[in-house]
């Protein structure tokens, strides 16, 4: 049986970031980013962002990439930020259902307050992917996630929305055109 798991769970590694940290098409995109926009590119993906939010490509944390909103103020603590996460499940057989089954029952076992607003398949760029949106409590800070797991040819990618409650819809529009605008390269 398969299982999310190599030493830590790459779900919850990708909720856990979020706090430490404090478009999905299958070809390069030829547009540029809107007006106000960077581009970040890979050797496999691109991804846009607001210039004033900041990237950070350390991997210490089991993300791949976190793009975090500037600080409001010095005393600022816990930033949005929107991280993706890349999971290898080559030969593994893994469906998106399955994927999404044991990220849910993850994400009750890391979070058990977690309560789950929304859980649907929705297409993101052409692409199947599954949505929920969530909240739950870590240490101090009541948070809201929104996250979206796809599986393109035998690799899941997870790209991870995470605010204070409170700032979720302050950030959501600038979260969403960050995840939208998700592209892998045509790398073959």
């Amino acid at each position: 049986m398969w299982h999310l798991t190599s030493n830590k769970s790459t779900i919850f590694i990708s909720i856990i970031t979020s706090f430490i940290l404090v478009s999905c098409d299958n070809s390069t995109g030829t547009t540029k980013p809107k007006d106000g926009w960077n581009r970040f590119t890979s050797d496999t993906y691109q991804i846009d962002y607001p210039q004033d939010w900041e990237i950070n490509q350390s991997t210490e944390h089991g993300t791949d990439l976190a793009i975090l909103s500037e600080k409001v103020n010095a005393d600022d603590q816990f930033r949005e930020n929107v991280n993706l996460v890349i999971q290898n499940l080559k030969g593994k057989r893994v469906s998106l259902d399955k994927y999404t089954e044991v990220s849910l029952a993850q994400i009750k076992k890391q979070m058990p307050d977690a309560k789950i607003l929304i859980d649907e398949r929705v297409t993101l760029n052409n692409i199947p992917c599954h949505k929920i949106i969530y909240t739950g409590n870590h240490v101090i800070y009541d948070v809201k996630f929104e996250q979206y797991f796809m599986i393109i040819d035998e690799i899941a990618y997870v790209l991870t929305y995470t605010s204070h409650d409170e700032n979720y819809e302050m950030y959501k529009d600038d979260a969403f055109s960050i995840i939208n605008s998700f592209s892998l390269k045509d790398i073959n």
